[in-house]
């Protein structure tokens, strides 16, 4: 992957592409964890916000009950999925599909050679459609129809709820 960015410049670039009625963000905090052997390190938390409510949480909205932060604090890629998002052409962003919008972690079994994996669809990206100010209302509308995602359609209401 990439060069690791300041969360910072990816928060203030990718916020500047949501319609504005909307007051939606995207967060990260870091936790510091300290392990039992004095090791520092740090859990993520990313979310987006729709005014005050949160409507997308990882990793709380995520089963990964089964794994330690180890394995997905460092591997998660949200980053650079939003990277992705932002340096997208917009001319067929509607069809265009994210590959590190779904992820993969795999966990070895104690005291065995197998493997236990855990895919993740993250289905950020479709939020980040939906929120975007440069895709139109008659082209969003559309493509909305061929999901299952209310989280999409909340968006959609907000931005595009006329008011007489």
């Amino acid at each position: 992957m990439n060069k690791p960015r300041p969360f910072s410049k990816l928060k203030k670039t990718i916020e500047s592409l949501f319609d504005e009625k909307l007051k939606m963000e995207f967060c990260c905090n870091s936790y510091p964890i300290i392990g039992q052997w004095g090791h520092r390190n740090s859990v993520p938390r990313y979310y987006v916000k729709l005014g005050k409510e949160i409507i997308w949480d990882f990793p709380k909205d995520f089963d990964l009950k089964e794994l330690s932060f180890y394995h997905w604090a460092d591997n998660n890629h949200i980053n650079d999925l939003i990277r992705d998002y932002i340096d997208a052409p917009i001319d067929n962003l509607l069809n265009k599909e994210f590959a590190l919008d779904k992820n993969t972690f795999t966990k070895q079994q104690l005291n065995s050679h197998d493997q236990v994996t855990f895919e993740i669809d993250y289905k950020l990206a479709e939020l980040l459609k939906a929120a975007d100010r440069r895709l139109g209302e008659e082209k969003l509308l559309t493509w909305a129809k061929t999901l299952a995602n209310p989280k999409v359609d909340k968006i959609l209401a907000l931005r595009f709820t006329h008011q007489k």
